[in-house]
């Protein structure tokens, strides 16, 4: 298809990354629960990271410029918790244990996400400094 259309994978790829930045959005939970219809005080203490559809929306962790965004939004560092393929969350470093969060990814995988969506069980940390995401250590 893309030799019918005379474009290169160089091409493709600059469009998907602009039209995934495009799509991307970082919500608070409290703004997630509210589309719900669920009312909760707001607090910027966990982001979730999707698309404007919630479809396929973790592919958002891929570009820098959402991980600076969060990593403002939180204050520096931030684990990455893989919610699903539709989001990824974030909550502060200093909040709790990496190990707690990959007991937490564990059990939601289980018990509330289809085999067919999960992304995951590692938790990722995001090092601020160095700008690179990494395993997140127990």
């Amino acid at each position: 298809i893309m030799e019918d259309y005379g474009i290169s994978v160089g091409e493709l790829d600059k469009a998907a990354k602009r039209n995934t930045q495009e799509c991307s959005e970082i919500l608070t939970m409290a703004e997630v629960l509210a589309e719900g219809g669920i009312s909760v005080p707001e607090e910027e203490d966990m982001l979730v990271l999707t698309n404007r559809k919630k479809w396929f929306g973790a592919t958002a962790i891929l570009l820098p410029s959402m991980l600076e965004a969060m990593s403002g939004r939180l204050g520096g560092d931030f684990y990455i918790l893989p919610s699903s393929i539709h989001e990824v969350l974030a909550v502060p470093a200093g909040m709790t244990d990496a190990g707690k969060l990959y007991d937490l990814v564990a059990s939601v995988n289980e018990e509330n996400v289809l085999p067919e969506e999960r992304l995951g069980y590692t938790v990722y940390r995001y090092d601020s400094k160095k700008r690179a995401v990494e395993v997140a250590e127990r």
